[in-house]
Parts: structure tokens; C-alpha cells; sequence
């Protein structure tokens, strides 16, 4: 009996939780954004500054103009074939980042590829193998500094010597 009026009494304590008919309870459709526009396009920014063709950082021209991610080929010369072609490509991804801090942009773009399709004498490691081409832009939208790392990129193999 004392549990029947334990459990009576905390269903009628339960009941004044409940949101009666009438009332209604208002949720935002939509929450609001801010977001800033950058003042110039970081990565066209840096494709912009790239003249020098079949140089270090020419791999660059071939990645997504925007921050995404797809599968790309990765172009490597090889000796001419009895057909009369030459190269080969490379199945791998290539992804165009950008980072924001308070006051620069740090462009990357950072290809990966399968070790057994390439690797260059001396790189070692396991899993897929990455090169990264970085870019560091100012608020003015001024390249200001650019490195790039990782496993040696099947571009950098070029034509031998005559």
C-alpha cells in the first residue's frame, strides 16, 4: 500500500513537468552566423605568384582552386615507351587547405599516395606517403614565406640527363 502511494504521489509531481497543450516552447529555425569575408581568394593568391615553370612549387597549379578534396593522378616521367610516349600517373589524393589565425593564412596543398606505386630511394615508411607544398599569406595578401615537406613527390623525377 505505501508503495501505491509512493509511486501515486511522484506521478502527480511528474505531472507538473509537463508541458500543458497551451503552452509552447520557441526554437530558433535558424541560428545566427557571422562570417567574415577574407578580403582577397587565399589559394588564387598563391597559384598567382607561381611563374616559374618546372619549378619546386609548379606540382602546385594542378590541385583544386578552392579547399576540397578529390582524387588526382600524379604525373612521373619514365623513359620514352616503343610507342613513342612517355609518363606515367600516379593514382593519389590531393587536398587544398586553408588555416586562418588572426593575422595570416597558411595555404596548403598536400598530395598522398600509395608507397608501392612510388617511392624515391631513401624514402621509408609505412602507410600512404604525402608531400605538402604550404604557403603563408599576409594580411595584405602577400606570400611571405613558402616551404615544402615530406616523402619525395613523383613530379620532382625528371628527365635524364643528355
Amino acid at each position: 500500500m505505501r508503495l501505491l502511494i509512493g509511486v501515486l504521489v511522484g506521478l502527480i509531481s511528474l505531472s507538473g513537468c509537463i508541458i500543458a497543450p497551451s503552452q509552447t516552447v520557441r526554437v530558433p529555425s535558424t541560428l545566427p552566423v557571422s562570417i567574415t569575408p577574407l578580403p582577397f581568394d587565399p589559394v588564387a593568391r598563391v597559384v598567382a605568384t607561381l611563374t616559374d615553370t618546372g619549378g619546386e612549387y609548379d606540382p602546385v597549379k594542378g590541385f583544386p582552386a578552392q579547399p576540397s578534396t578529390v582524387p588526382c593522378k600524379l604525373p612521373m616521367y619514365t623513359p620514352p615507351h616503343s610507342d613513342g610516349t612517355s609518363g606515367s600517373d600516379i593514382p593519389a589524393t590531393c587536398v587544398t587547405s586553408v588555416l586562418i589565425d588572426a593575422t595570416t593564412w597558411i595555404v596548403r596543398f598536400t598530395q598522398t599516395w600509395n608507397p608501392s606505386d612510388f617511392s624515391y630511394v631513401g624514402d621509408s615508411g609505412h602507410g600512404p606517403f604525402q608531400h605538402t607544398w604550404e604557403f603563408t599569406i599576409d594580411r595584405e595578401g602577400q606570400v611571405r614565406a613558402r616551404r615544402h615537406f615530406g616523402q619525395f613527390p613523383p613530379q620532382y623525377v625528371h628527365t635524364p640527363f643528355s
